[in-house]
């Protein structure tokens, strides 16, 4: 989720601990999401493997898997001009 602006913003990396369900269910809904946005702050949270979906199998994910993940995920973050990675 992005604020409604186009200035720099900092972003909130959301990453889904052990389970099968997604960063968006549960504790964290996208009311959640956009609240942050409303605040001024972007969001980030993706799928894991096999939820809503997605390809793969979560279970047959390593934690080195979702560590690598994770930082793909952090990482593209840096061509997104208006981010500001705290």
């Amino acid at each position: 989720a992005l604020p409604p602006n186009d200035k720099s913003v900092g972003v909130v990396v959301f990453i889904s601990g052990d389970g099968p369900s997604a960063p968006t269910t549960k504790t964290l809904v996208i009311a959640d999401l956009e609240a942050f946005a409303d605040a001024g702050w972007a969001s980030l949270s993706w799928d894991k493997p096999d939820v809503r979906g997605s390809s793969g199998y979560w279970l047959d994910q390593t934690m080195e898997d979702g560590a690598t993940q994770a930082l793909v995920a952090v990482s593209s973050l840096a061509d997104a001009p208006v981010l500001l990675l705290l």
